[in-house]
């Protein structure tokens, strides 16, 4: 397969969304970045991966419809669309390193790409920006808040818009992005959404969940019904959640 896990996760979701089917997905933490795994408070230990699949409740989670497919996670355009086109043609890289994978395309893409202004429709308000990426939770890349309010269980996604290329503010936005404050600086929006056309320039590369999934011109929005996961139990007050008899 020339997915990680991750994409192994929207595959499947994929599947489950194209047959309108209600019967609910489980989650392993045991790919790249693990960022579904992250939303729902899943580790890599055995009895937090079992657990939810054994006795979890089911929870909706409304996908971002794309030309591709759906994306259970984020889709974006830009500099770390074009990171993920150029590791997409050598696959096993993730699969023998992880996230050291993204290193080598990352630091040749610092460097090599142009940073052209993309132009946007959010909810029919044109907008304009050198990154785009559409969230459908609060994480991206891993354990990094993109947007710290967000919640995959709430229909709707956040676009975080970045304003300034180039190398420089690349490693600006990547720090901020590591301490949780990418959205607190002034040259980065946070716009919530329900549906996004990428307008132009044409041919830029477009990716899902760490994948490509096409290039500009494009359009993204809220998908129409939601997919059920399967989540840790949540102890509290109150009846029991409903538990999966699978």
């Amino acid at each position: 397969s020339r997915h990680d896990y991750e994409g192994i996760d929207s595959t499947a979701a994929n599947g489950l969304m194209a047959a309108g089917s209600t019967l609910p997905q489980g989650v392993l933490a045991v790919g790249t970045a693990n960022v579904l795994a992250l939303e729902m408070g899943l580790t890599r230990d055995p009895r937090s991966l079992v657990g939810p699949i054994l006795h979890g409740q089911v929870r909706p989670v409304t996908p971002i419809a794309t030309p591709g497919g759906h994306a259970l996670l984020m889709v974006g355009v830009g500099f770390d669309a074009a990171v993920v086109a150029a590791l997409a043609d050598r696959p096993q890289m993730k699969w023998r390193l992880g996230k050291l994978a993204y290193l080598h395309p990352t630091l040749a893409q610092a460097f090599r790409y142009g940073f052209p202004p993309i132009d946007l429709l959010i909810d029919g308000v044109p907008t304009r920006a050198v990154a785009a990426i559409a969230v459908n939770g609060r994480f991206y890349g891993g354990a990094f808040q993109a947007v710290p309010d967000g919640d995959i269980n709430r229909p709707g996604m956040n676009v975080v818009l970045l304003g300034r290329g180039g190398a420089i503010n690349l490693l600006r936005y990547g720090v901020a992005l590591g301490l949780g404050r990418l959205a607190r600086l002034r040259d980065v929006r946070l716009v919530p959404a329900r549906a996004v056309d990428i307008l132009a320039p044409r041919g830029l590369p477009v990716q899902a969940d760490g994948d490509p999934i096409a290039t500009v011109p494009a359009r993204i929005r809220v998908a129409d019904r939601s997919l059920n996961l399967l989540w840790p139990v949540t102890p509290g007050p109150g009846p029991a959640p409903p538990r999966s008899r699978l």
